[in-house]
């Protein structure tokens, strides 16, 4: 672990203190005041993730990853991959970059950018370290879920902009997916339950969703979440999975 020094007390205490936080973890990441703060769903998708058993070295990238709690979680689970984060709000993508340090998560690289600006996408290529035409094997993203016209928007820009968008928005995010992806690349990606078909419609005729797996937070009760994955200009049969109880 690079810490900066050549001090081996500092050293250690900086060893120290990643296993505090790991231990932690969701606990004490950074969040930025007056914008969404992350939840379960953000968690879930870094589990789901790392369940689709990406490629051993993969470089995995987070479309709007806040303040970075989705790739903070993958990295828990899977060390090896490599995580590039995308995110339009400069004091969140500062957060996720806290969160990567406060972890020892140096794999965990964020960029502030717009995922409907094309430049935005270069750069992320670019910082991959594999040159400008660098496709990604995995993408995940939590989209907003609420149309504009859903219950009272908050009084916070930053907050509507990470919840609230009107028919466009879950568009974006899964064309700036298509775009990163290399041919058999897969889109991982969170939804809440009754807002799956609308997901699943705006999806680009070239990525086409192959794996469902509905999430409730007890057995009698309907889902609260969808998880599904996408696989880039491959078709295969249309999996099911097995329900997640979290209550189990």
């Amino acid at each position: 672990m690079r810490n900066g020094t050549n001090n081996p007390d500092q050293a250690i205490d900086l060893a120290a203190s990643v296993i505090q936080a790991r231990n932690k973890f969701p606990t004490g990441l950074a969040q930025a005041e007056d914008c969404l703060r992350f939840d379960l769903s953000a968690l879930l998708l870094g589990q789901y993730v790392a369940q689709t058993n990406p490629a051993k070295g993969a470089a995995v990238v987070d479309l709007g990853t806040g303040c970075g709690a989705a790739a903070c979680q993958l990295l828990l689970m899977r060390q090896d991959l490599t995580v590039l984060g995308l995110e339009i709000i400069p004091e969140q993508a500062e957060c996720a970059r806290q969160n990567a340090q406060l972890l020892g998560q140096e794999n965990f690289q964020v960029i502030t950018g717009d995922l409907g600006d094309p430049a935005s996408l270069r750069h992320l290529r670019r910082h991959s370290g594999s040159g400008q035409q660098q496709q990604f094997p995995v993408v995940l993203c939590n989209p907003p879920w609420l149309s504009e016209a859903d219950g009272r928007p908050s009084p916070t820009p930053n907050k509507n902009l990470a919840c609230r968008g009107d028919d466009s928005s879950i568009v974006a995010f899964f064309k700036a997916a298509e775009n990163l992806l290399c041919r058999g690349g897969s889109l991982c990606c969170i939804v809440a339950a009754e807002r799956l078909a609308h997901a699943l419609h705006s999806l680009p005729e070239r990525l086409n969703p192959v794996s469902l797996r509905l999430v409730h937070r007890n057995p009698d009760q309907q889902a609260s979440f969808a998880l599904f994955q996408a696989i880039k200009r491959k078709r295969a049969a249309f999996v099911i999975e097995r329900p997640w109880f979290l209550a189990d």
